[in-house]
């Protein structure tokens, strides 16, 4: 990312603030190098049971890009695992429900300050329910 015209040119890749800046540089962060979403559904009949992994890997605070020697602490990896479940009754009917947060995973804190995370990245509810049904007509 170029600040000005004539700046030379920074990356941000691999960090995160604790001001969720939008409009500001550096835009947009955090931004994790890469982001991992996996799922594993096992069906057995009409029975769907399934897991879903979401990870981030650790990432670099947001100073360290201007002053490498920065002491503000950078975010841990982070992973979550859902569970859910859905029984189709037939063809029109289906009842689903599931866990997200499975382990209850607190989310990370950012730059050392407690009570500081990234409310769009990490999870802060912490673990919950769900249920559906799904009607076809």
């Amino acid at each position: 990312m170029k600040i000005l015209p004539e700046s030379p040119w920074v990356s941000y890749a691999g960090t995160i603030d604790g001001t969720q800046a939008a409009t500001t540089p550096p835009v947009g962060l955090p931004l994790p190098d890469y982001k991992i979403f996996a799922n594993l559904t096992y069906t057995l009949g009409r029975l769907d049971v399934g897991v879903r992994w979401r990870y981030l890997p650790s990432m670099d605070d947001v100073t360290t890009v201007t002053r490498p020697t920065s002491p503000a602490p950078g975010v841990p990896d982070y992973q979550i695992w859902d569970a859910n479940i859905a029984f189709r009754l037939n063809d029109s009917f289906t009842l689903r429900g599931g866990i997200t947060n499975l382990l209850d995973r607190d989310p990370v804190t950012i730059a050392g300050t407690p009570g500081l995370t990234q409310p769009g990245t990490y999870d802060i509810v912490g673990r919950s329910f769900y249920v559906a049904a799904t009607a076809r007509f």
